[in-house]
């Protein structure tokens, strides 16, 4: 999945202003990796990789990245990009007691 996410990359990054990704993909790399690739080819994509297990070690994440322990609320990834979004692309949170649903 990693791959393919760098594919949308280099097709699309000049539209694209953050990078949400999960540790664990399959058929690696994983989200670290994707992570690194994506903050050295396109440093103006904000990037958040999240992980219900997976913790990353020191130097795993690349300068800017945000990490999220699941599980997380919508006000913590509300908070969390309202940080690293460029200003114009801040988010805008709908509900107080939305949570983020779907991931494990």
């Amino acid at each position: 999945m990693a791959s393919k996410a760098i594919e949308l990359l280099e097709q699309h990054a000049a539209k694209i202003v953050l990078l949400f990704t999960d540790v664990e993909m399959p058929g690696g790399p994983d989200g670290f990796e994707l992570a690194r690739t994506t903050a050295n080819r396109w440093p103006d994509i904000s990037i958040v990789v999240a992980s219900g297990g997976l913790k990353p070690n020191p130097n795993e994440l690349p300068e800017g990245a945000v990490f999220l322990d699941k599980p997380f609320s919508a006000n913590i990834v509300h908070d969390h990009l309202d940080m690293i979004l460029p200003d114009g692309r801040k988010p805008e949170l709908i509900g107080p007691q939305a949570v983020v649903q779907g991931w494990s």
